[in-house]
């Protein structure tokens, strides 16, 4: 009995934000199976768009994020033989609370005293009183506490398994002694093993409001294990980069 082989897929969408309906431009779009199995990923271009070819039909889960967005959990999608998925993802932007300024009460000037002038036998003039000032206050601008020193780095996911030929992202989180997000920390990234089976992009990147800084780990033709380093600010943490064939 001859058997009809099952036709590729594709899987393609757009990844906007979710206030605005604006495209996300370089957004880090992935495909695979739970937990951590990552098939390919793929970065939006200019208007948010994205898109995968060559999928073998099954049941998948795909995700998006993008600096200054909030993470999302992964969605399912089912693809059939042959079938075109759109898989649209709108990400939420992160909020950042501005504090409100406290008043420093001004206290009231001490009004001065006016003499009457002495009446003359003629005419007794009218005093004519003068009014106090009115204290006007004066707002007094709460000081920006100044961002504490990083304290850990880590990796996720760790160790980090891809089929050989596809791309992985790989996401570096910078935090302090008690756990806060440290932005505007510059991550650099190295192959230290293996640099005939991977690549890493880019070199360096800035962590975003959630501490995060994201590179992409592409995979060669050759398979076994790489090692990557990681460092910011004197720390450094080590990914070891597993390339299969499937």
């Amino acid at each position: 009995t001859a058997t009809v082989a099952e036709a590729e897929a594709s899987i393609a969408g757009r990844v906007t934000d979710a206030d605005t309906g604006d495209g996300i431009a370089g957004a880090n779009v992935a495909y695979g199976t739970p937990p951590q199995n990552i098939i390919a990923s793929t970065t939006t271009d200019a208007d948010g768009n994205y898109s995968f070819t060559g999928v073998v039909p099954g049941t998948y889960a795909i995700g998006a994020q993008a600096a200054g967005y909030q993470l999302k959990a992964p969605q399912a999608v089912t693809v059939g033989s042959g079938e075109a998925v759109t898989v649209n993802i709108a990400l939420t932007p992160l909020v950042i609370p501005t504090p409100t300024p406290t008043p420093t009460p001004v206290a009231s000037p001490t009004p001065t005293p006016v003499a009457s002038p002495t009446p003359t036998p003629v005419a007794s003039p009218t005093p004519t009183p003068v009014a106090s000032p009115t204290p006007t206050p004066v707002a007094s601008p709460t000081p920006t506490p100044p961002p504490c020193e990083a304290d850990e780095i880590t990796a996720d996911p760790r160790p980090l398994r891809i089929v050989r030929e596809t791309s992985a992202t790989e996401t570096i989180t910078v935090t302090c002694a008690d756990g806060t997000p440290v932005p505007g920390v510059t991550v650099t990234a190295e192959v230290r093993t293996g640099k005939k089976r991977i690549s890493v992009s880019p070199s360096s990147a800035v962590t975003d409001a959630n501490g995060q800084a994201l590179f992409t780990i592409t995979a060669g033709k050759k398979t076994g294990d790489s090692r990557v380093r990681f460092e910011a600010d004197g720390l450094r943490t080590n990914v070891t980069v597993k390339v299969r064939k499937k």
